[in-house]
């Protein structure tokens, strides 16, 4: 009988896992994490944070986790209908890279994002699969099964980003603010639209000028919260990163001389120096570890840490020489 009653146990935790608590919980801020390997991410993007002021789904799966693989067409269905439009997926497993790929990217045709990095230390939770859905600024606005989430959640929450495009009609003499904001291009938007409502008595085209600075400040205020955030984190090197973004975006402008300032200061400091150093240095061996014995792994991991003790990398690589130790 009591072997009875265990094997029921076990069968029932198996099967309700996925609604265990996690230690994210809805209205806390989403931690960050660097990924060890990515696979159908934009160029450049190696860590969450990188996604600020789009909607992120942070998921944890395993590809032994039956639940997991079957729960991937519904995420390739969110990726399919809404990427485009502000919806990104970060589907992160701690296996190996290799597992990873060949049974699920290359197995399932996955072309959603798909990270192998260890998080369980930040985004706990008793069972998988299990999803926390981020807002632009990193907050976090869902947390539960992945399979709960339904389109017109998601629809619900991306109406919540503002526009990437603008595609409301606006008064003619907005022609070139409109194509300049459409093509990425803050700083020339803006100058146009501030250009128009000074020279027009029209209260219409006022009105429209406005409604282009409003969505050009609401950026101002995104890049600002990204700066923040990496700078709160520590991350020198994001933050430099997401000042570069900002300055090309509103170059030619006050806003965008301003990043500028703040780039050439942060660049002339000693804290920045070492970080970029530390994260070159962990560049350089982190694709290799998995080829080297594990003492020289552990060895050379140990060095980074030792010598940029208080910087990102420094941190990561002390994380990862402990796999390493014999």
């Amino acid at each position: 009988m009591n072997k009875l009653c265990f094997a029921a146990l076990a069968v029932v935790a198996a099967v309700f896992a996925c609604s265990a608590s996690a230690a994210v919980s809805v209205g806390d801020q989403g931690p960050n994490y660097k990924f060890d390997k990515s696979w159908n991410m934009p160029d450049g993007a190696d860590e969450l944070d990188d996604f600020r002021g789009k909607i992120v789904i942070v998921e944890r799966w395993a590809t032994w986790c039956g639940p997991c693989m079957a729960n991937i067409p519904h995420l390739q269905g969110f990726h399919d209908k809404f990427n485009d439009k502000g919806l990104q997926i970060c589907a992160t497993s701690d296996e190996d890279p290799n597992t990873i790929q060949t049974k699920m990217v290359n197995a399932k045709n996955v072309t959603y994002g798909v990270v192998a990095a260890k998080i369980g230390s930040i985004y706990e939770t008793r069972g998988i699969p299990h999803c926390w859905v981020l807002d632009a600024d990193g907050k976090c606005i869902y947390e539960g099964h992945p399979a709960k989430v339904t389109e017109q959640m998601v629809e619900g929450w991306l109406e919540t980003l503002p526009p990437t495009k603008i595609e409301k009609e606006l008064a003619k003499e907005l022609d070139g603010a409109v194509k300049a904001f459409n093509k990425g291009e803050y700083g020339k938007s803006l100058a146009e639209a501030t250009k128009v409502s000074a020279d027009t008595e029209d209260e219409a085209v006022k009105a429209d000028a406005k409604y282009v600075t409003d969505l050009l400040q609401k950026r101002v205020e995104d890049y600002n919260g990204k700066i923040a955030a990496a700078k709160d984190s520590g991350d020198l090197v994001a933050q430099g990163k997401v000042l570069e973004e900002a300055i090309e975006a509103f170059k030619g402008s006050e806003q965008g001389e301003a990043w500028n300032g703040q780039l050439k200061e942060l660049e002339k400091s000693d804290a920045y120096k070492d970080t970029v150093k530390a994260q070159g240095e962990l560049d350089k061996i982190r694709d290799k570890l998995e080829d080297m014995r594990p003492s020289s792994a552990h060895k050379k991991l140990e060095k980074i840490a030792k010598k940029y003790p208080d910087t990102p990398a420094g941190k990561e690589a002390a994380e990862l020489a402990k796999r390493y130790a014999e």
